[in-house]
Formats: structure tokens, sequence, C-alpha cells
């Protein structure tokens, strides 16, 4: 007898195991393909599935709506997996530490990061003396 899918997901890391998820969910039926011995042991425990933080350049531009969206749906997809799964996954929505290392992130996170930050409805709280600010969700 031969088997049959709906969709091949190629990659058993974070956003194959989620886009999975979702697809059996509505009845889908799905095979996975990675060639690592386990799901989420490659790219997804370095990458953490390409999430970015909003001192990525890219997320100074159109990018940054995506972001803001996927934020606001994270929270009610992690309550289903939890519950699916009945572990439970602690999810820490207390902002960010940006740290400069040298004069020119400094310069770009004083200058381009930080007021779009407060543009964009955080609060953010300056070390004095550093190189180090620090960004909360209000």
């Amino acid at each position: 007898m031969r088997e049959t899918c709906d969709v091949t997901i190629a990659g058993g890391g974070i956003i194959g195991c989620a886009i999975a998820h979702r697809l059996l969910t509505e009845g889908r039926r799905v095979v996975m393909v990675d060639r690592g011995a386990s799901l989420g042991g490659a790219a997804s425990s370095a990458a953490m599935g390409g999430i970015i933080t909003e001192s990525d350049e890219l997320c100074l531009g159109p990018l940054h709506d995506l972001a803001e969206r996927s934020r606001e749906l994270y929270p009610a997809w992690l309550n289903s997996i939890i519950g699916l799964s009945g572990i439970d996954i602690p999810l820490l929505s207390s902002g960010a530490l940006q740290i400069a290392l040298d004069d020119e992130e400094s310069y770009r996170l004083h200058e381009k990061i930080v007021p779009r930050w407060i543009a964009n409805g955080a609060r953010v709280t300056p070390f004095p003396g550093s190189r180090c600010y620090a960004w909360n969700r209000c």
C-alpha cells in the first residue's frame, strides 16, 4: 500500500514543528523530513527559529509590524501547546536589555534604535554612564 500525505515539511526545527502542529490541527496529513536524529536538535537550538530582536536593522522597517503581530499571537499559541503537552512553558515578556560593545554600536543604538522603540510605545531606560538600554512593552 502506498502512503500519501497532504504536506511534506523539510526540517524538524521549531518552525517546522509549529507548522506541522498547525496543519495537523486542521486535519492535514503531514510528513516531516529532517536530517537529524531528533527534532529540534540542529539550528533551532542555536537560532531560536529565526526570532530576531527589535534592535536588528530588519525590524526597523516593515518587519516591525510582523514582529508586533507575532508577539500578540504568541501567548495564545503557547497556551495551546501547554494544553496539549501538559508541560508548563514560562513566557518572559518583561522586555530586553540591549548593550552596545563599541562606539559605533552605541551611536546606532542611541540614534536609530532607541527612538524607534519609543515611537512604537516602548518604555526605554538608559543606564547612565554606560552603553546599555533596557526596554519594556508598556
